[in-house]
């Protein structure tokens, strides 16, 4: 009996397929189109680290937490040709760390070839690492390298070293990048720069090796390498990539005593963004004279080694020296006429009191 009806079933389905051929060849069939057409949207189910309240990851630095940050600013000037406008900014956050970026180029293009690495594109290849882990913090330094298309190329944990290696996850726990282009596409005459804008969850960094149990009293040590892409065209291999791009370490001249893959050295971020500060110098005695920044600048940043030059004149001396009231007169060096003095590792506005008199 089932074979009955299987065989009626399958001869009923011949047939119809029969007609509905015929139909295609023979007879013109108007198709009624769906009035309410089916769409599919999951957006809203993207997989996504989970971010701060009120951050929105564009590349584009309008949120307050962004405007109430302190930046860094310089310029990025490696030959007569080349030069860069650079504003850096970090902070820690509830859920993780931020990152943002804005480079402005003159001399050169932007460009980013998908089929060749980020250190030959146009790119901020970043060092981050925690800071106050000493010789051991190049294990937990990151290579974060972004391209001007907001593309992330880069992301190994000590690179360089024997113990490097590249972090795999799921994507709840991997960073968030965006990007925009400054004056028109990238690839582009009219691309002139680029924003970046990254947030590194605590799940990713803890997979690093970094210690975020108190995210309260993290300080983020960054160096961000600027990389100027001289051509779409070109390789990335090492005895040819000097006509593609120039790897631009600004950071040298800024911190003196920078080191290769050591956080400690790095421009330094918290809660606040840069740890960067503000000095001023009371003067007092019979006898005159100066204290200043040796680098020139009126601000100082909170990492590494400050140093701080002491000149008296018309024959005066100094008769004392102190430094958030502690006394540092015993620590003047002689420098050629004048003194110096360091401060280390700051994390505050410093007050230096100096007096100045005779013999």
């Amino acid at each position: 009996m089932k074979k009955l009806i299987k065989s009626g079933a399958a001869a009923i389905c011949a047939l119809t397929l029969s007609v509905a051929f015929s139909g295609c060849s023979g007879e013109k069939i108007n198709i009624i189109p769906d009035p309410n057409p089916y769409t599919f949207d999951n957006s809203a189910n993207v997989i996504r680290p989970d971010c701060d309240e009120g951050m929105n990851i564009d590349g584009k630095f309008d949120e307050e937490k962004w405007k109430n940050v302190r930046w860094l600013t310089a310029e990025d000037k490696p030959n007569a040709t080349q030069s860069a406008k650079i504003e850096f900014a970090s902070f820690v956050g509830e859920k993780g760390i931020f990152i943002g970026g804005k480079v402005e180029e003159t001399g050169s293009n932007i460009w980013v070839n998908p089929d060749r690495g980020s250190w030959t594109n146009s790119c901020l290849e970043m060092y981050i690492g925690p800071v106050g882990y000493g010789e051991e913090g190049k294990h937990k330094t990151i290579e974060y390298d972004v391209q001007a298309d907001g593309s992330v190329n880069n992301m190994r944990v000590a690179p360089d070293q024997s113990s490097g290696f590249d972090i795999h996850t799921t994507k709840d726990k991997m960073p968030l990048t965006a990007a925009q282009q400054i004056g028109g596409k990238v690839n582009t005459p009219d691309c002139t720069g680029y924003t970046i804008e990254s947030f590194i969850p605590w799940a990713f960094l803890e997979l690093a090796g970094w210690d975020v149990s108190d995210p309260s009293e993290l300080k983020v040590g960054i160096d961000p390498v600027h990389i100027f892409s001289l051509k779409y065209e070109g390789e990335d291999v090492s005895d040819k990539i000097t006509e593609t791009r120039i790897w631009s370490r600004w950071s040298e001249k800024v911190l003196p005593g920078i080191g290769w893959l050591a956080p400690d050295t790095y421009f330094r971020f918290d809660k606040g963004g840069l740890m960067q500060y503000d000095y001023a110098v009371n003067y007092s005695g019979e006898g005159k004279g100066t204290v200043v920044a040796k680098s020139g600048s009126d601000k100082i940043f909170g990492c590494g080694t400050t140093t701080f030059t002491v000149k008296p004149r018309n024959g005066a001396i100094v008769k004392s020296i102190t430094v958030n009231g502690e006394d540092y007169t015993a620590k003047l060096r002689e420098s050629g006429g004048s003194y110096e003095f360091d401060v280390k590792d700051p994390e505050g506005k410093l007050t230096i009191d100096v007096e100045f008199g005779f013999e």
